[in-house]
């Protein structure tokens, strides 16, 4: 693997890593809530995860 994809290949870590644990608070919170007798949301959390290496905005990142 060459420096520069062995580069990206740690940012992507890093960032999926990050799309993980938001994604384990937000389950953790609804928990919360349902345990709480909560029955619906009031909002939902969308995740955007960028930039990614198909989008055209890694290409600045990865420079």
């Amino acid at each position: 693997m060459s420096d520069d994809a062995a580069r990206q290949s740690a940012m992507l870590d890093e960032l999926l890593a990050g799309d993980l644990a938001d994604a384990i608070l937000h389950r953790d919170w609804l928990e919360e809530r349902a345990g709480d007798g909560h029955t619906q949301v009031v909002g939902i959390l969308r995740f955007e995860p960028r930039p990614r290496p198909w989008h055209a905005e890694w290409n600045t990142l990865a420079a």
